[in-house]
């Protein structure tokens, strides 16, 4: 008891874990089935049972385990793949990504073990639903999966000064699902989606720790122009 009584401050971070596996613990312990009289009595499986709903519960208990799950794979992005947090867009991008498979997978258990409907239907369904949806939106799923190849290969990253196939020059502020966003010299902001990144030629001028003398000489000009 001491020793948790002295870790507690330590994992105060990590109490709504905590709780909510301690819920899906609870549900799980009382939910009906043979040789547990609670559950039974609770659900209204024996004669004079509460009758709760049965439904709700499982409906809880799934979209309670898939929010522990993506609240565990967002601590580990953050204390493995990202241990800085220097690149909060880079982690929340595929933490988005993985949330969204994860809940989506928690939707298709409540479909098939909850309301007892065929999941093979619903598959299908959304399979054709899937097909139409990136039919129509291509170019938006070509910048979403640009962007997740440059934050895997990671060429820039938030605060890098970059220029882009001799175009665009300027530093990067962020990498979002669809677009990358350049502040450059003159201080304007500019979106380009991240499928023109990904077939450009970038040089990055950050890399090598001090700027290049031709990103001074470039910065020079366009200030100079920008007084002009």
């Amino acid at each position: 008891m001491l020793l948790l009584l002295r870790a507690l401050p330590y994992l105060r971070p990590y109490h709504p874990l905590f709780g909510g596996g301690g819920v899906l613990l609870l549900i799980t312990a009382v939910f009906p089935r043979t040789g547990n009289p609670l559950g039974q009595f609770l659900f209204g499986t024996t004669e004079g049972g509460l009758r709760l709903p049965r439904e709700l519960f499982g409906i809880v208990w799934w979209i309670l385990g898939a929010w522990l799950f993506k609240s565990l794979l967002d601590l580990v992005l953050l204390r493995t793949f990202f241990p800085d947090n220097d690149e909060p867009h880079a982690r929340r991008l595929f933490a988005d990504l993985a949330s969204g498979l994860i809940y989506a997978l928690a939707f298709v258990g409540i479909v098939g073990t909850v309301f007892k409907e065929p999941v093979s239907t619903f598959l299908a369904t959304s399979g054709v639903l899937a097909i139409v949806l990136g039919l129509a939106l291509q170019n938006t799923l070509g910048d979403v999966l640009s962007g997740l190849a440059i934050n895997i290969e990671r060429p820039f990253g938030a605060g890098d000064w970059i220029t882009l196939a001799d175009q665009f020059s300027g530093q990067v502020m962020q990498v979002n699902w669809r677009a990358t966003r350049l502040r450059t010299w003159s201080h304007d902001m500019v979106v380009i989606p991240n499928s023109f990144i990904s077939k450009s030629i970038v040089t990055n001028h950050s890399r090598p720790k001090v700027p290049t003398a031709a990103l001074l000489v470039s910065g020079s000009i366009s200030q100079w122009r920008l007084r002009a």
